[in-house]
């Protein structure tokens, strides 16, 4: 996963040397830094270097005295509609489906972030999350394309860390996904293979008592 993280990092690393002054600076930089301290959230230690970055982040966000994107509720609920709708030509077109997961990702991000500096009041994200799961609940199981490059973003970047479940939405579009489908098959039938076992080393015990 490092080298994935690495990648991550070195987009924040240069939104940090962007200007940051305007709302839409705002989103940018949050949609650069939340997936990083998200992907570190599931290393067992944080590379020094990549820890550095998300230190001058969090400076970088501290100072901020600009405004924030006034339409984040919206913008993310009218992403999650696309995303309902989305069916690709035969299921093979994933290029729509992905810039739909990291626009809605970095939307989501910047609310995150709007919170936790203080900008947005408590709970902002929890319900946020709550609409977008609704809105999404079943839309994986149309377009299995769609399901696993959501189980992807989940696995490789996840939640956050802090705001448990702000990213939930991810795992919902995830649900039919084709890895957990193999996943579940392959959970199912060891199970199926120790109740056998279970069920032959019964029988041979009931027969040696005899």
């Amino acid at each position: 996963m490092t080298p994935f993280i690495n990648e991550l990092a070195k987009i924040l690393e240069t939104r940090l040397a962007e200007p940051l002054s305007t709302a839409d600076d705002f989103c940018r930089l949050a949609s650069a830094g939340e997936p990083v301290r998200r992907a570190v959230a599931l290393l067992e230690e944080i590379p020094t270097d990549i820890g550095t970055i998300l230190f001058d982040y969090d400076v970088r966000l501290a100072i901020y005295r600009g405004p924030i994107p006034k339409t984040l509720g919206g913008d993310a609920r009218a992403i999650a509609t696309d995303l309902e709708v989305y069916r690709g030509a035969d299921d093979q077109d994933g290029d729509l489906a992905l810039s739909l997961i990291l626009e809605l990702d970095a939307v989501v991000s910047t609310v995150v972030v709007a919170e936790r500096t203080g900008r947005l009041p408590q709970g902002t994200s929890d319900t946020l999350a709550t609409r977008l799961e609704q809105t999404l609940a079943g839309v994986s199981w149309c377009s299995p394309v769609l399901a696993q490059l959501a189980e992807d973003r989940w696995l490789t970047v996840g939640d956050d860390p802090d705001f448990v479940g702000a990213y939930g939405w991810l795992d919902v579009l995830a649900e039919a996904a084709p890895s957990r489908s193999k996943t579940g098959a392959v959970v199912k039938a060891a199970a199926a293979h120790d109740r056998r076992v279970d069920e032959a080393l019964a029988i041979l015990t009931s027969t040696q008592s005899i």
